[in-house]
């Protein structure tokens, strides 16, 4: 990724050195002891330490989970300036294992959010990388009018070389074709592959699935100096991917204040996530939390089953979560009936702070649907059924380390960020969504050495975590299709083969007959001209023969 070894050798080797730091500790602000092992109750999960607002809604973490966007391009300008980054110590208790790993938090733009300056620090977290990859954190770049985010994204360790790419021709995915393997397979949506001088389509396929690992299909990461490709990988389903804070909004005189110090202890439950999980496109993001309200949906802000397979993306933890509930034809439904429910009835909607939680949880019953349990301590995830935890407790020194690597953290995301953006000055990548597979321009090509955040596809740690135990390796890569040089880019007037996102239709693949939005997905696809698609069959697993092609 990046073009010169020496000038980034430090950065890299720091992105997440974060070997064993812990989990749990309260919201420390400066003045306070960071040395003292003081385990927190259940019950205090750090609200309103000197103003400090615990946010139960906001940005989930984007190295915790990212979405699929089809054609990621650059997000949004916002107008103010991010405050610098804050000094976050990591809790004193992680899950217990050598590759679980500390990623630092970040400031994210909340529109709603005008009493901390529209900011909020999306606070760090445990992770459990996925196998071969290493995280590459996201920054704040200032362009013209403003600032803007250009996201973090995994990237694989081996190979080390990465290209910079022109902008890939508008995605031509239309959803699943052909026969999938078994009731649970799982679609891998198709994407353009760059070769030597321009861009051929490669089709999707059905994967087998895999209770124990998420598939994350090839796709692109938007940067100012170009496309970075991403391959095709096996992450841990949300449960076994570690520990999410939430986020926090610190009142000015806080940040203000000298020496002070930040300690995340509130929870994410992963079990919370998926009854009021939303999807931001534009700026390549999920969200968390009361989104339910129509306005969110009319700003760009989907549920997530309305934004998988629709035309803005893939959405790959839908994609698993349907696969597991396969047997359950009610599933899908219950999960937009839902989504309705609160929408509609504004006292089922859970709190945007963490101090409404216990008169949420502990009022009137607001109806159909109970209240969200949006937060939990370390020590309740140690309960959960759901997402059990051991957790191990790291001394001063070792939290100290951690507070110095994430300092170090943000030096590296500067460096990207300059490497990125000289290299858009002086040869741009990125415009318009080509139009012809042959594009003009050159990658730019770049060595990414490897870095310490992921513990390699080979490589076992002295201590592995127990949900990376309990899974074992990753499957192999899935045998992908050949790629078809006879496709052709979309023309400017036409639109994505793909519905729209709708707020009370389950995705094209649970639209069935008898359901409200049937016939739908096919009238879009009527509506628009054809584009051939390859010819070739679905891929199969390793040691199964492949199927058909696609039906007509």
């Amino acid at each position: 990724m990046f073009c010169n070894y020496d000038s980034w050798k430090l950065g890299v080797l720091i992105v997440g050195i974060s070997w064993a730091v812990a989990g749990s500790g309260g919201p420390v602000i400066a003045g306070q002891d960071l040395s003292g092992d003081v385990t927190p109750q259940d019950s205090d999960l750090g609200a309103g330490t000197d103003g400090v607002q615990v946010q139960t809604r906001g940005s989930v973490h984007e190295a915790f989970a990212e979405p699929v966007v089809y054609d990621p391009g650059p997000g949004p300008v916002v107008p103010t300036e991010p405050p610098q980054p804050i000094e976050e110590q990591p809790p004193d208790q992680k899950p217990e294992g050598d590759d679980i790993q500390w990623i630092a938090g970040y400031w994210s733009w909340d529109q709603d959010c005008g009493n901390c300056g529209n900011y909020i620090w999306v606070s760090g977290i445990w992770r459990l990388p996925p196998p071969g990859h290493h995280w590459v954190p996201g920054y704040w770049n200032q362009v013209n009018g403003g600032w803007q985010w250009a996201p973090g994204v995994w990237m694989t360790v081996d190979p080390a070389d990465a290209e910079y790419l022109p902008t890939p021709p508008a995605s031509i995915e239309a959803g699943p074709i052909g026969d999938p393997l078994a009731a649970d397979s799982i679609w891998s949506p198709g994407c353009w592959h760059w070769t030597e001088s321009r861009y051929a389509w490669r089709p999707g396929f059905w994967v087998a699935f895999q209770p124990n690992w998420s598939w994350v299909p090839d796709h692109y990461a938007w940067t100012p100096g170009g496309s970075l490709f991403v391959e095709g990988y096996w992450d841990y389903p949300l449960a076994r991917r570690g520990v999410l804070y939430a986020p926090v909004c610190f009142p000015s005189p806080a940040l203000a204040t000298p020496n002070f110090v930040y300690s995340p202890s509130v929870c994410i439950p992963a079990a919370t996530l998926v009854s009021c999980l939303f999807v931001q496109p534009s700026c390549h993001r999920y969200c968390f939390g009361d989104y339910f309200g129509a306005s969110n949906f009319q700003a760009g802000i989907y549920p997530w089953y309305a934004f998988h397979q629709s035309r803005y993306g893939y959405d790959p933890i839908y994609s698993h979560y349907s696969a597991v509930h396969c047997r359950d034809k009610g599933w899908s439904l219950r999960l937009h009936e839902e989504y309705r429910y609160r929408r509609d009835n504004p006292a089922a909607r859970p709190p945007r702070l963490l101090a409404g939680q216990d008169a949420y949880r502990h009022g009137p019953a607001s109806g159909k649907f109970p209240p969200l349990a949006m937060t939990a301590s370390i020590h309740q995830l140690m309960k959960d059924s759901h997402q059990p935890i051991r957790v191990e407790r790291l001394n001063a020194d070792r939290r100290q380390g951690v507070a110095r690597q994430a300092n170090e953290l943000h030096q590296f995301g500067q460096r990207r960020r300059a490497h990125e953006t000289t290299a858009a000055n002086r040869s741009p990548l990125n415009g318009q969504h080509a139009t012809t597979p042959k594009l003009a321009g050159s990658p730019t090509g770049a060595t990414i050495p490897k870095s310490q955040i992921a513990v390699s596809r080979t490589q076992n740690a002295q201590r592995p975590s127990l949900r990376a135990a309990s899974g074992n390796a990753p499957p192999s890569t899935p045998t992908h299709p050949a790629l078809d040089h006879g496709v052709r880019p979309l023309h400017p007037d036409q639109a994505p083969r793909r519905p729209d996102p709708h707020p009370n239709l389950p995705p094209v693949e649970h639209r069935t007959a008898g359901h409200p939005g049937y016939g739908l997905p096919r009238e879009v696809h009527q509506s628009q001209p054809p584009v051939r698609r390859a010819a070739t069959g679905s891929a199969a697993p390793h040691g199964q023969k492949p199927r058909p092609g696609p039906r007509r």
